[in-house]
């Protein structure tokens, strides 16, 4: 077999594992979509909420809403996104009167609890064998996401009393719309890219804000290149390790997605950068940048990682083998 035919081959099995093992069930999806249906209803249709509490919109967000989930032992929970008409973050308010009017839904294991920072508020629970988070945001009749925006650059103010991150969720449909618009192939890489991200060895009470999303904008960045022929997995796989190999000086700014940079952008001496598409006011790197000993971690398994695929010369090499560390689930 010719080092071509090995590389196509090797591709080919990588294709195969991405579909067995890291791509989400359509079963799986539908019966948790059976049971979030049930509650945008009830949250749509219920009149024992009180007046000021005005569902506007309900959507799912997070990977599950972005298709780049992985399957198996390692889905994500699935965040059920409520945007609220003429109301204010955080609204725990909310939450804990939805928490009450879920359990009277009609089952004892929807039963959850309130939990989240001073820029994140989130009610969580299980029916089944689905894990659900309801995060709450507000809506905007009009000009939506300009309201928002101006909201958050507000809050970025140092005499600001607000926090940028509890409107967040306020964005979520153009999160998931800028990921979804993304080639097939790229959202393949995305999650390979989380599989592998799995696999670093950072210690489990060691929590990295966004880290997740920083998978999947460092591989879309990574890929915006051209290819000199169709990007096959590994080619674009490759990418997106060479690009975590120097996560400490990446400067990513989707500029052509803003109406306005802000300086913070622009500062090459604050690095890395990874700013949010949709909110340019959010570097979704920015704890990472911080945390020096984790940032390393992520650069020593992409060289690792990289120095596996430079060895690559027999097909049969698993996807374990490939990034070195299988995932066990916990």
């Amino acid at each position: 077999m010719t080092s071509g035919q090995n590389q196509n081959a090797a591709n080919a099995a990588l294709e195969a594992a991405i579909v067995h093992k890291l791509t989400l069930s359509g079963a799986y999806v539908s019966r948790a979509r059976a049971h979030y249906q049930k509650i945008f209803q009830f949250l749509q249709t219920t009149t024992s909420f009180p007046e000021e509490f005005k569902v506007a919109q309900t959507l799912v967000g997070g990977s599950m809403g972005k298709g780049t989930s992985l399957g198996g032992d390692l889905t994500s929970d699935f965040d059920l996104v409520i945007l609220l008409r003429d109301q204010l973050p955080p609204l725990q308010d909310f939450l804990d009167f939805f928490n009450v009017e879920i359990e009277k839904f009609g089952r004892a294991n929807f039963k959850g609890y309130v939990h989240g920072t001073p820029s994140h508020m989130s009610l969580s629970f299980k029916i089944g064998e689905y894990k659900f988070d309801v995060v709450p945001g507000v809506h905007y009749a009009k000009n939506h996401r300009k309201k928002v925006i101006e909201k958050i650059k507000k809050s970025a103010k140092p005499s600001s009393k607000e926090s940028g991150g509890l409107y967040s969720p306020s964005l979520t449909a153009c999160t998931v719309a800028f990921i979804k618009e993304q080639p097939e192939i790229v959202r393949k890489v995305i999650r390979l890219a989380k599989y592998w991200n799995k696999c670093v060895p950072i210690p489990s009470d060691i929590k990295i804000p966004g880290r997740s999303t920083i998978m999947e904008l460092v591989t879309i960045y990574a890929m915006q290149a051209p290819f000199t022929q169709f990007p096959p997995l590994l080619r674009g796989f490759r990418r997106f390790l060479e690009a975590m190999e120097r996560l400490d000086t990446l400067d990513i700014v989707f500029f052509k997605h803003y109406k306005e940079i802000p300086p913070q952008a622009l500062d090459a001496t604050q690095l890395p950068h990874i700013f949010d598409p949709v909110n340019q006011y959010d570097n979704v790197a920015d704890g990472l940048g911080k945390d020096k000993e984790s940032m390393n971690a992520f650069m020593k398994k992409a060289k690792e990682t990289l120095d596996r695929l430079n060895d690559l010369s027999r097909v049969e090499k698993s996807l374990e083998r490939i990034i070195g560390v299988p995932y066990e689930s916990k």
